[in-house]
């Protein structure tokens, strides 16, 4: 519903789920466990759950709705590569915008509280050089950045400041997005 999580291989962000994703692609894939991976909050907020053995359930008898999970797949799984070829290949500055760039697009915010440690944890980098990035931004009055969040004051010129990467991960969520679910689910108690 709202919040920001950070899914984490090896103590690295490949990947950040926001209001319109959720945790727990591997059950939808039908793994048993999570892959190894480690789902950390930065922003807390209103999540629902349900538990696995229930969404299976559900799943096989409303196939509609595994199918708008298994969708999901696709541009979370892109995401996980774009970022991982853009930890490898892009500078900090670049990457610093590029994450603030998708976790606005994830809270539909342009104020992220974020600190620079923890967008320095997030991009597996030395926290002088978001400190670094950030400055850079603000003198070109880009970003605001106060203690303990990140506002963004100009949406276009931060996105030209990023690497690109989040075009091609916004995108493909944005495909995910357009089919939109048209069944309705009625429970029974």
């Amino acid at each position: 519903e709202e919040g920001l999580v950070s899914v984490r291989f090896n103590g690295v962000e490949v990947a950040m789920i926001g209001q319109l994703g959720f945790v727990g692609i591997s059950a939808v894939l039908g793994a048993s466990d999570a892959l190894g991976q480690q789902f950390i909050v930065h922003v807390p907020g209103m999540a629902l759950s349900i538990a696995v053995d229930v969404f299976k359930k559900l799943s096989a008898a409303h196939p509609h709705i595994r199918d708008h999970f298994l969708r999901y797949a696709d541009p979370f799984l892109v995401e996980i590569g774009q970022i991982g070829g853009c930890n490898g290949s892009h500078d900090i500055p670049q990457r610093v915008a590029r994450w603030l760039v998708l976790a606005s697009n994830n809270l539909g915010v342009y104020e992220i509280p974020v600190t620079h440690q923890k967008l320095a944890d997030c991009l597996n980098v030395r926290r002088a050089g978001v400190t670094e990035a950030l400055v850079a931004l603000e003198a070109e009055k880009v970003v605001n950045a106060t203690r303990g969040a990140v506002q963004i004051l100009e949406p276009e010129v931060l996105e030209s400041k990023a690497c690109g990467c989040q075009k091609n991960i916004i995108a493909r969520y944005r495909r995910w997005r357009v089919k939109p679910y048209r069944h309705e689910l009625r429970l029974e108690h």
